[in-house]
């Protein structure tokens, strides 16, 4: 087939970008926590990064306040006690309370400087 559009590799964040960067360390860790962290940090540096007009198209968490993966527990309970969209939205949590701490662990070990950025609401965003 014919390629109709392209996208260099360089403009790609990937491991590739990874590679390049001073933040190699988040290759220890699976690719999707590494691209969460990656993310955040270039995130932190503002204009200053090369990703900062990409960064800045993506979504808030205001995009993101109608899902029920994002609302309050009272409203989550209130709204969705007892139905399968409730059990589902209450396990993906503890799965991000889990990734959360295992990452933040790691930025313990690994980069402390991110820790300053690196919360519950950053996480959230970037996931």
């Amino acid at each position: 087939g014919r390629v109709y559009s392209s996208t260099p590799p360089q403009l790609l964040m990937g491991r590739e970008a990874l590679q390049r960067s001073d933040r190699t360390t988040y290759l220890q860790l699976d690719i999707n926590g590494a691209l969460l962290l990656f993310l955040l940090y270039e995130k932190n540096k503002g204009p200053d990064s090369f990703w900062f007009p990409y960064i800045q198209l993506l979504p808030t968490m205001n995009d993101y306040q109608h899902l029920p993966s994002y609302w309050p527990d009272a409203d989550l309970k209130k709204g969705l006690s007892g139905t399968v969209c409730y059990q589902n939205v209450v396990g993906a949590r503890h799965g991000e309370q889990k990734e959360y701490e295992k990452l933040k662990s790691f930025l313990e070990k690994h980069d402390r400087v991110a820790l300053e950025y690196f919360d519950w609401d950053n996480f959230k965003w970037a996931r």
